[in-house]
């Protein structure tokens, strides 16, 4: 797929992954995602897609400095938001969460609109739409491919005899 990353008047769109510390209260890591959020909106951005942290186990110990004392983490609350906002702005964002101490580890990346990966969310999204007592089920797009683009790999004889033909045209 080819979509611009850039889009008109400055704006791009962008794509925050963070880590929040596995310390916080459960009841308070929403509050802390909203304020991420709300950091967005307040620096003219807006908000096209998010994903909720969930607690989750590390694939590695991570550290983070607190004061003086190097902490050791094996888990955090993991979620992501996706926005757009002019180019000029984002800086505001980055500074912020470096500050931020409730953030173990961010990603700030620019991305495209479309294709946004719901996650678990799709679930959600797909009873909401469908209404309650309604059966639903997730499907994740397969790509098809016609039976006459699929070809027999050929034999190296084949691809040598190929090649001879191309040089002998090229002569």
């Amino acid at each position: 797929m080819n979509a611009e990353i850039n889009t008109k008047d400055g704006v791009r769109v962008y794509e925050i992954g963070y880590l929040f510390l596995p310390s916080i209260p459960e009841e308070k890591v929403g509050a802390e995602a909203a304020l991420i959020e709300e950091l967005v909106e307040k620096n003219k951005g807006e908000i096209i897609a998010r994903e909720e942290p969930k607690k989750s186990v590390l694939a590695y110990q991570m550290i983070k400095k607190i004061g003086s004392t190097n902490h050791r983490f094996k888990e955090g609350y993991f979620g992501w938001v996706k926005f757009e906002m002019p180019q000029a702005d984002v800086n505001v964002i980055k500074e912020s969460l470096d500050i931020n101490p409730s953030v173990l580890r961010y990603l700030l990346i620019t991305t495209i609109k479309e294709d946004t990966y719901l996650g678990e969310s799709a679930k959600a999204l797909a009873k909401e739409l469908a209404g309650e007592g309604e059966e639903t089920t997730v499907v994740e797009e397969v790509k098809v491919i016609p039976p006459e683009v699929i070809v027999n790999p050929a034999s190296v004889e084949e691809i040598d005899k190929s090649i001879d033909e191309m040089v002998t045209k090229g002569e």
